[in-house]
């Protein structure tokens, strides 16, 4: 987070009084994720009450949904040559989307799929965050069944994204 504040402010002309505001803020958020409880369950952290578990953010939180969209504009930004191939990029939150200008094997997608993740992991210095690829092929017959790790193949006409669905039309 901190990373992606300072790339972000050095873009500009900030005031010392507007540097000094974000500084406060910062601290803000650090302390509300230093005094929320919460408990790691499946695959997802939820809020327990109990003072032996784990402190960060919660879902749902007004900063969670903040900080998800600057950390991956921020990593978004350092990673842009992975998309140099694509029609089309974004991200809302933790669900991204890329449309490539040409079909990607299952084989092709987890090798960029590997290297985007890479490339994540080395600007955030972690690896944290996964990255995994789901490929929309309507009514797809020649992706072998054989699983790769990351990748799902979706072959029906529909496709939910976010609070969409996107369907296939041959008009």
């Amino acid at each position: 987070i901190k990373k992606a504040i300072n790339h972000f402010i050095s873009t500009k002309n900030l005031s010392a009084d507007d540097l000094l505001k974000i500084d406060y803020c910062t601290e803000l958020i650090s302390q509300g994720m230093k005094s929320t409880i919460l408990q790691f369950e499946d695959k997802y952290y939820q809020y327990n009450g109990n003072v032996s578990t784990e402190k960060g953010l919660t879902i749902g939180g007004h900063e969670s949904a903040f900080l998800a969209d600057l950390a991956m504009s921020y990593l978004l930004e350092k990673c842009n040559k992975h998309f140099k191939g694509t029609l089309y990029h974004g991200i809302y939150r933790d669900d991204g989307i890329v449309i490539f200008n040409k079909n990607m094997s299952k084989h092709d997608m987890k090798s960029w799929l590997d290297n985007f993740q890479d490339s994540i992991n080395k600007v955030s210095g972690n690896d944290y965050l996964k990255f995994t690829a789901e490929i929309w092929k309507y009514q797809s017959t020649n992706y072998s069944t054989r699983p790769v790790e990351g990748i799902k193949v979706i072959t029906d006409n529909e496709f939910p994204f976010l609070d969409m669905c996107l369907k296939w039309s041959f008009k």
